[in-house]
Formats: structure tokens, C-alpha cells, sequence
């Protein structure tokens, strides 16, 4: 093997895991999903890397946040993370159950009292 790929060697899936838990628990196991969704754990390193990478640019606190957000949608992937952090979406707050099926007041909705 040439020199220049024999440091890619010490890669091990523990190591990325580790690397990711650095950044928080949900990105660890963002990482731990991607992994053992390969049938070789080598072909999800270059995921795994970009992740990583992920938080020069965007940071632990939204790192950690989309990594949670994509783990809750099953978005087991490097672009759904990457789409997730670009779009802002780590930062929408999740909305009580109770609130969606709130009735909205607005001058074109008929009501119940229209049909009688």
C-alpha cells in the first residue's frame, strides 16, 4: 500500500464515532446510524468526514441541533444534514402537539354556524 494511503489505516468505526461524540450524542449516533447502514464501514467514512466538517462552518450547538432534527426525520445522511443546517431548519422550534389542531380565526372561514 503507498505510503500516502497508509494513515487512512487507523480509521476504525470507533474513532469516527468518538470524533463525532466530541460534538454531542445525537451527532455520535447520527454518525454510528450512517455507519452501520454500509455493508462496509469504509464506504460511509466520507460521510462520516463531512459531518465532521460540518462544524467549522456551522458550529457543536447547530451541529448537535440538526444532527437530533435529521435523526428524528430518519434522514441518515450527509446532504439531509448539510440541507437541514443550510435551510435553517435546526433552529425552528418544534411545536407543542396540542397547538396543531388549534382552529384559526380568519374572516373567509365559514364555521359550524354556516351550515345550519
Amino acid at each position: 500500500m503507498p505510503p500516502a494511503h497508509q494513515k487512512y489505516l487507523e480509521w476504525t468505526p470507533s474513532r469516527m464515532i468518538s470524533w463525532a461524540k466530541k460534538i454531542g450524542p445525537h451527532t455520535a449516533e447520527l454518525v454510528q446510524t450512517i455507519i452501520e447502514s454500509r455493508t462496509y464501514p469504509e464506504q460511509a467514512y466520507r460521510s462520516c468526514l463531512g459531518i465532521l466538517r460540518l462544524e467549522k462552518h456551522y458550529g457543536k450547538q447547530r451541529l448537535e441541533k440538526a444532527a437530533t432534527r435529521a435523526l428524528k426525520f430518519r434522514s441518515h445522511s450527509f446532504q439531509s444534514l448539510r440541507k437541514i443546517l443550510s435551510a435553517g431548519l435546526d433552529r425552528v422550534e418544534e411545536k407543542a402537539h396540542g397547538s396543531e389542531g388549534a382552529a384559526v380565526d380568519h374572516e373567509n372561514i365559514r364555521g359550524s354556524q354556516y351550515y345550519h
